[in-house]
């Protein structure tokens, strides 16, 4: 789905982005007035407004309900249009009330620099407050690593360890992986000037960290291929043991770096956000 200001941007912006067939458009926008419209649970609510933000904004109304369901999402908005908190408020309430409660998550926020990492804890700290939710930096080169967070946020050099899963095929009856609900911020900085081949590429964080995301869909498919299943209860079954949900989350679309990798082979279902006239 796209969602966009008006049909006068949607060739521009299809053209530039030149990935996934989809999809419908959605304008005319019904504006919630309140959190809990859009469903959000009481207490993320109240602390939504205890927090100064008793409604909404149009980027947090758009992704919410994709977000919200395990859904991948690019979210292309510009600064101060409100782009942290459409993916904190969904993930959070994913993080309080689990799709599939058997399954174990988190949230891994990675961002370009350590001033910024610093500036989304904080907003996360404060939106989990009074919950039983625990947000943390990552752990810097050195430094031992907690897995006990519900939300890590930091460098993407620092989240990379949390990114990676267990290694070689899925045995029957194994339990499915721990669910990484990976976020890239500032995804236009971070993969600007990205190539599809060439070593320097392949070697840089944030493409080590979207590899790994193809790495895990692969694995999955890998263990689902000798079950014998039909292909739809192979789609089921394939979403529902992932071992990531990823949002790639920026303010531009870049004049190299969405254009020059196949963003479809590391999202399954997406939704793009589009909500500059200027891209």
């Amino acid at each position: 789905m796209y969602a966009v200001k008006s049909t006068v941007d949607v060739p521009r912006f299809v053209k530039k982005i030149g990935m996934l067939p989809a999809i419908s458009l959605v304008l005319g926008l019904t504006v919630p007035s309140a959190w809990s419209t859009l469903g959000v649970n009481s207490v993320l609510s109240k602390r939504l407004v205890q927090l100064g933000l008793p409604e909404p904004l149009e980027v947090q109304q758009l992704a919410w309900p994709v977000v919200s369901t395990g859904a991948d999402a690019v979210v292309v908005a510009e600064a101060g249009s409100g782009k942290t908190l459409s993916y904190l408020v969904p993930l959070v309430q994913l993080l309080l009330e689990p799709i599939d409660p058997s399954r174990s998550s988190r949230a891994v926020i990675a961002l370009p620099s350590a001033d910024l990492s610093a500036q989304v804890l904080g907003v996360a700290q404060k939106l989990v407050k009074g919950t039983k939710l625990v947000c943390a930096p990552a752990a810097s080169a050195g430094s031992p690593r907690s897995d006990d967070s519900n939300i890590i946020v930091g460098t993407v050099r620092e989240c990379l360890p949390y990114v990676f899963g267990p290694k070689g095929k899925k045995a029957a009856g194994a339990p499915a992986p721990v669910l990484t609900r990976l976020v890239i911020d500032e995804a236009d900085l971070l993969m600007a000037g990205l190539r599809r081949k060439g070593r320097a590429t392949t070697q840089m964080p944030v493409m080590e960290m979207l590899n790994e995301v193809k790495k895990g869909k692969k694995r999955t498919e890998g263990a689902l291929g000798a079950t014998g299943l039909s292909s739809k209860k192979k789609d089921d079954l394939l979403e529902k043991e992932r071992s990531h949900q990823l949002i790639l989350v920026s303010a531009t679309v870049p004049a190299h770096g969405y254009l020059s990798i196949d963003l479809s082979t590391y999202i399954s279902t997406c939704l793009y956000i589009y909500l500059s006239q200027h891209l």
